[in-house]
């Protein structure tokens, strides 16, 4: 992974890390912040969509789609468990 990307990464980790729990648990975030905080492109995000391998997304438009950031951070500790 480049170094940029990681440390973009790491900043957004942080700043989600310093939210009150309560608005971690009910924000949405769209598709370019999931892609930045679970390191995968939208179109591999779609895949494993299609495979029921990625928390469902929230419908919010007619072409959009967000999910729950308390699902995506649930997602991301699971995978650097995994990872550890």
């Amino acid at each position: 992974m480049p170094k940029d990307h990681e440390k973009e990464r790491k900043r957004a980790l942080d700043r989600l890390a310093s939210l009150p729990p309560e608005v971690t648990r009910k924000r949405l975030v769209g598709t370019a912040d999931v892609a930045v905080l679970t390191d995968l492109t939208p179109c591999h995000i779609r895949r494993l969509l299609r495979q029921r391998k990625f928390p469902r997304p929230i419908r919010v438009g007619a072409r959009k789609l967000a999910w729950r950031l308390s699902d995506i951070v649930a997602l991301t500790e699971e995978v650097s468990t995994i990872k550890n």
